[in-house]
């Protein structure tokens, strides 16, 4: 009967254990991820500082047009508009049509061929 309920005793406090210990590391995944959004990560400012520097080199300044260079902002927008909208535009070109209806069938001189 003493062993009896030492096994029992044993289960209750493993079960007990292992629920204290899955709240602990509940709390410790929590403090965690406050102390990240509080201090932030270094690695995100290093990316952010390296991904802002290549947007200024790539930013599109000005452009050429008629031999002026432009630099004003609304009007090197309006120029690429502009450009692009002339070689993106739908042209209405006629369409092609087949005087000859296409059989599902080879021809004798076809098949010949295929042979």
């Amino acid at each position: 009967m003493v062993e009896d309920s030492w096994k029992s005793l044993a289960i209750v406090d493993s079960n007990e254990l292992n629920d204290i210990n899955s709240i602990d590391s509940l709390e410790a995944a929590q403090k965690s991820k406050i102390c990240w959004d509080i201090e932030g990560d270094k690695n995100i400012k290093f990316f952010h500082g390296i991904l802002n520097s290549k947007r200024s080199q790539l930013a599109i300044c000005g452009t050429l047009v008629d031999g002026e260079w432009i630099v004003d902002l609304l009007a090197v927008k309006s120029m690429f508009l502009k450009y692009f909208s002339t070689q993106f535009s739908f042209l209405i070109s006629p369409r092609i049509f087949f005087i000859e209806k296409f059989t599902n069938r080879l021809s004798l001189e076809q098949q010949a061929d295929l042979e």
